[in-house]
């Protein structure tokens, strides 16, 4: 018998389980994205940071949504390749920056051996999800909760109390993880 007084642990992604994105590797990546659209850089990157809570919330539907979107804000006609292009560069650096810390797959084996279950709340943008399941972390999370997937933020207090539903364990016997 487990003597533990937790029956699961939550964990937050970024920062986390895998280190979060450097802003410099972000901003490149938006610039070039900008630049793939033809459309002016600075603006691109202005309304693209002003949309994260939307991207976050679910409010677009794909990364490449928002590109085409945002560069129709500022006055382009991309064509559709040209979105999808600008797409996946966000795309590529999501799956460059979602490789666990050197800990994070061995600690949650270690907490699966135990017993305990285990969770994933993340804000994030529709890249994720689109790539999560490929990550090493996937197999090893009994719930994963992503923001654009369930239209909640942290610290909504019902994005928690979702992951909670999900597990099937009590409030009181989760221990949450984050940065």
């Amino acid at each position: 018998m487990r003597a533990t007084r937790y029956d699961a642990v939550i964990f937050d992604l970024f920062g986390t389980l895998v280190d979060s994105f450097s802003a410099a590797e972000v901003e490149r990546v938006v610039r070039e994205m900008a630049q793939t659209v033809d459309v002016d850089t600075d603006a691109f990157v202005r309304v693209w940071e002003r949309m994260m809570p939307d991207r976050a919330l679910g409010r677009v539907a794909s990364i490449a949504e928002n590109v085409a979107l945002i560069a129709r804000q500022l006055g382009g006609t991309p064509e559709a390749a040209r979105v999808e292009a600008a797409a996946a560069l966000r795309t590529g650096m999501a799956r460059r920056g979602l490789v666990p810390r050197p800990d994070a797959c061995r600690t949650l084996e270690a907490l699966r051996a135990q017993g305990l279950k285990t969770a994933l709340i993340s804000d994030c943008s529709p890249e994720v999800p689109a790539i999560w399941r490929e990550t090493p972390l996937a197999p090893l999370m009994d719930v994963a909760i992503l923001s654009c997937e369930v239209h909640l933020r942290k610290p909504d207090p019902r994005i928690y109390a979702l992951a909670v539903e999900r597990l099937a364990v009590p409030p009181h016997r989760c221990l949450y993880v984050g940065d």
